[in-house]
């Protein structure tokens, strides 16, 4: 939301160049909400400094009123990242120094798949087949990355609210592929910015395919290239998925296939293509493709409201009224069920977190855990735990809404004492 709003107000700033300042502390306003929003933080500051030293890039005079506002919208974007940042700095990162270095680097860094070729190779390849969100949304995706490669071969002409939109994909998506692919909540940023690319390329006065796109310039073939095949596979692989649900490896392959014969049908009829692409939409067809969008949006939200429960809240509820605010709690599913109540989870994953004392927590006398699907769902290390533990007892049980399958439960459980001196603490 806070990025949302961060490039509302950049758009502002084009007329009323000290929005820049909302657009700033939105910016950093979203990072310190969620960190990987970081890469905002770096779109929206490339984006204000492009316009500063080139204004008029974008079409006019530098010395014109409109490249006279965009300069202005750029500093005074700059400014407030620089307050908001100095603020930010003074009462939240310097005073938590341990816990900002802790979340921001090894949760958010370290831990994550290893940067190898190989494990960039499979993120690439992943990114469009592993989760439902981009075929939730697959026509605005079409839409909005036509409107993006587009955008991106004429970055310097566009407006800079168009800028930002194309760095916010660009630089979004390349930070998905570098960092992690496999949590779908971190596809979420990615919803406004298509959706307004998508909007874009439907709007009644502009064509998909601009009049210089044919033929291109050496240095646009080299950007062109990668960019629309890589378009072309997350459009193909985001819709043959649906075939494979779970099932990656013949997702990748089909939607690779797809991706590669849709490119090469196009390279042969390009000019009919380029010729019908550069027709702009008329409002008819438009707002058939808006219907369209609302009909399939409404069928998902009835689906959701048919099949959402609300087991997760109330075990969580239900947890507040069994512990007392600031009992201490181990594994991963006490961070998840720690919302409707004042529990502390003790994370415990491998290699990381609290894995070196998991064993030696005495002062730690609960832990929360899957016995169904089965016990230690969530992942091996809570095992040890309980093997550290010998004489647990489960507390209480209660269902929880993880998987598919409507038969997931999980259980509270008092740890007991430890197996032996080597789990005592020191």
């Amino acid at each position: 939301a806070f990025i949302v709003v961060s490039w509302w107000a950049f758009a502002k700033a084009q007329e009323r160049p000290a929005w820049g300042v909302a657009a700033g502390v939105a910016a950093i306003a979203a990072y310190f909400v969620k960190a990987a929003a970081v890469f905002f933080v770096g779109a929206i500051g490339l984006t204000a400094l492009v316009a500063i030293a080139l204004p008029g890039a974008a079409g006019n005079g530098a010395g014109d009123r409109a490249g006279d506002r965009r300069r202005a919208a750029g500093l005074w974007t700059l400014a407030g990242l620089a307050v908001a940042g100095l603020v930010a700095l003074a009462l939240f990162v310097g005073p938590q120094w341990s816990e900002y270095r802790f979340y921001n680097w090894q949760m958010s860094v370290t831990r994550k798949p290893s940067y190898d070729a190989q494990s960039l190779l499979n993120r690439l390849s992943w990114f469009p087949v592993l989760h439902d969100v981009l075929s939730r949304m697959w026509i605005v995706v079409a839409l909005g990355l036509a409107a993006f490669v587009t955008r991106a071969l004429d970055w310097f002409r566009r407006p800079p609210a168009e800028q930002l939109l194309v760095l916010w994909i660009g630089v979004g998506v390349l930070e998905l592929l570098l960092h992690d692919v496999g949590n779908e909540r971190r596809f979420v940023f990615l919803i406004p910015a298509f959706t307004a690319l998508g909007a874009l390329a439907i709007a009644g006065d502009r064509a998909i395919v601009p009049a210089w796109l044919d033929p291109l310039r050496a240095w646009q073939r080299l950007l062109f290239v990668p960019l629309a095949l890589y378009a072309a596979y997350v459009v193909a692989g985001s819709l043959v998925r649906l075939a494979f649900l779970y099932d990656v490896r013949p997702a990748v392959r089909g939607g690779a296939a797809l991706a590669v014969a849709a490119s090469a049908t196009a390279w042969v009829f390009r000019r009919r293509l380029v010729t019908a692409a550069r027709r702009p939409w008329t409002p008819a067809a438009a707002v058939v493709v808006v219907a369209i969008l609302g009909a399939g949006g409404l069928g998902q939200f009835v689906q959701f409201a048919a099949g959402r429960t609300y087991l997760n809240l109330e075990a969580s509820r239900e947890l507040g009224r069994r512990l007392p605010p600031g009992t201490l709690v181990h594994g991963k599913l006490a961070n998840g069920l720690a919302l409707e109540n004042r529990i502390r989870p003790i994370f415990i994953g491998r290699q990381f977190g609290n894995y070196d004392d998991r064993l030696a927590r005495n002062d730690v006398a609960w832990l929360l855990t899957y016995v169904a699907p089965r016990t230690g769902y969530e992942g091996p290390v809570i095992l040890d735990v309980l093997a550290a533990y010998p004489e647990h007892r489960t507390v209480w049980t209660f269902d929880v809404a993880e998987t598919t399958s409507g038969r997931d439960r999980a259980a509270l459980i008092a740890k007991g004492p430890p197996a032996g001196p080597l789990t005592q603490a020191p």
